[in-house]
């Protein structure tokens, strides 16, 4: 795709409303003089140029080229298409039947790591009949599959026990969502995360969405680190016990590619 800028889009892009009210409905405002009408709306503008400015920054400085973001909405659903495909193989990798993940207490988990025990609304399907289980058919498929635990054994061992199964637009509406609360938390946290390069916003969101919102806050000598512009502190605060060495190694070297991770790692699991 070529590049092209963006502009500020005009007052007609908002269906022919005065300027005033397109730019923050600034005429609404009790009490404003003309010129400080004016001031208002000049404000407005320079802070949707520069929010526009920040979407084509990160279109300019990216290997992904997907259709160029306009706006919040479209700048999150650009992240998510640039990152779905890291994000699922740091998951385990599409698989579309049910398994049971290697937690002390193993949860029913399907698709690109969908947590089914903790994430409701999930539509799932029968692999026989192809129909879409009710709760209760559901419930029985998957307290089946639980009593076949084994805790040795990998994902692919569940294929051919499980009858749960998930489409694959579904998998991704599932981990659309779950991409965009991961992305708020993120850039509630990190609001200059626009500025970061392309491999440290790609570890702030793998560890946002696989972590959630309340163990993610808890890295915060991590936060520290990246406030004070440390990211070799950054990556060695993203630590994630649990996560596997090669995915915490893949995120330390997102935060800061010249760290030293053999000896960081030595006895780490």
């Amino acid at each position: 795709m070529t590049y092209r800028s963006q502009a500020v889009p005009s007052y007609a892009a908002y269906g022919g409303v005065p300027e005033e009210e397109a730019y923050g409905g600034v005429s609404l405002e009790i009490g404003l003089s003309p010129a400080q009408r004016s001031a208002k709306i000049a404000e407005r503008k320079k802070k949707l140029q520069e929010q526009q400015n920040r979407l084509n920054n990160t279109y300019q400085n990216s290997d992904y080229k997907g259709s160029i973001p306009t706006n919040e909405q479209e700048e999150y659903l650009y992240y998510f298409n640039r990152d779905k495909e890291d994000i699922c193989k740091n998951e385990g990798g599409m698989r579309p039947y049910a398994y049971l993940d290697s937690a002390e207490r193993p949860n029913t988990t399907i698709g690109c790591g969908i947590n089914l025990d903790q994430t409701r609304g999930v539509k799932t399907y029968h692999a026989q009949t192809g129909k879409l289980l009710t709760p209760q058919e559901y419930a029985y498929e998957d307290a089946r599959l639980k009593r076949s635990h084994h805790p040795n054994f990998s994902a692919s061992y569940y294929e051919d026990k499980s009858n749960i199964r998930i489409a694959p637009e579904e998998n991704d509406h599932i981990m659309r969502e779950k991409y965009k609360d991961a992305y708020n938390v993120v850039i509630k946290q990190y609001p200059n995360f626009r500025e970061y390069t392309e491999g440290q916003q790609k570890a702030l969101m793998d560890m946002s969405y696989a972590l959630g919102q309340s163990k993610f806050s808890k890295y915060k000598n991590m936060r520290a680190a990246i406030h004070n512009n440390n990211w070799e502190q950054a990556a060695k605060e993203s630590w994630r016990n649990g996560s596997g060495i090669e995915r915490n190694i893949d995120t330390m070297k997102n935060f800061y590619p010249k760290i030293n991770t053999d000896a960081f790692t030595k006895g780490k699991k």
